[in-house]
């Protein structure tokens, strides 16, 4: 399994981002880690790696998940990659339904319920459309 295609977490607990990049690279993905909304953007635009899918947490520090999304939205270098939020608070969820996602998950997310949303967005054919 060495696809090694590249995966942003973007979630301001270390340790679940570090579990999250151990599970990604354990199943042969290369990870852009990013502990806030202000620090992905930052890191997505200077960065010549564009990253296949976001993993992105909704309460955060400096930037939260959703403002996250509007300023990626706005952006054409950055708006077509997708993006699967994810956080422990069902309520946050619902604040990001204005926002264009390809997927919404509730924290503790199982392995393979998160392996299967990145395989699935990572590379989305025609037939995977984003969700608003």
């Amino acid at each position: 399994m060495t696809n090694k295609k590249t995966i942003m977490v973007v979630d301001d607990d270390a340790d679940v981002r570090d579990a999250v990049t151990d599970l990604l690279e354990r199943h042969g993905y290369a990870v852009m880690p990013a502990s806030n909304g202000q620090e992905a953007i930052s890191e997505l635009k200077a960065s010549e790696v564009r990253p296949a899918l976001i993993l992105l947490d909704v309460m955060m520090p400096v930037m939260d998940g959703h403002a996250f999304c509007e300023e990626q939205q706005q952006d054409p270098d950055l708006k077509d990659i997708p993006v699967v939020v994810f956080t422990a608070f069902s309520a946050a969820l619902d604040q990001m339904a204005d926002v264009k996602t390809a997927a919404r998950l509730e924290k503790p997310v199982m392995a393979g319920e998160l392996l299967e949303s990145v395989d699935r967005f990572a590379d989305p054919g025609p037939d995977k459309k984003l969700q608003n």
